[in-house]
């Protein structure tokens, strides 16, 4: 339970003016699919907006750096978080979130991603 609670603690993130986001284990990946279809400016390649970035902040804040280089750039690690969610639309983020973190610890095969940037 205490573990838990860190993890929650650790995704939320503070908002100008002190103020706490919700939680990213709060959202689901059906948030993150609704707001790629509803934001014209949605680019997975853009960095600092939206929940797809609060996920992949918290998967590098999560892995070492060999870990981490498995995933690749900062842009494939969002890439991934989003085609994790397109894989598996009805869990949470944070339980994709934690199937990259335990894939690319084992060094398990990852989602097809295209090339980040492309």
């Amino acid at each position: 339970m205490k573990r838990a609670l860190i993890a929650i603690a650790a995704a939320a993130v503070l908002l100008p003016g002190g103020a706490y986001a919700k939680p990213l284990s709060a959202f689901s990946c059906n948030d993150i699919l609704q707001e790629s279809r509803t934001d014209s400016s949605f680019d997975l390649s853009a960095i600092g907006t939206g929940i797809v970035d609060r996920a992949g902040d918290y998967i590098i804040s999560h892995l070492d750096e060999k870990d981490l280089a498995k995933l690749g750039s900062i842009c494939n690690v969002r890439s991934y978080v989003y085609a994790e969610c397109r894989i598996h639309q009805n869990s949470s983020v944070m339980a994709a979130v934690n199937r990259l973190i335990s894939k690319a610890r084992r060094g398990a095969e990852l989602p097809y991603i295209p090339i980040c940037g492309a």
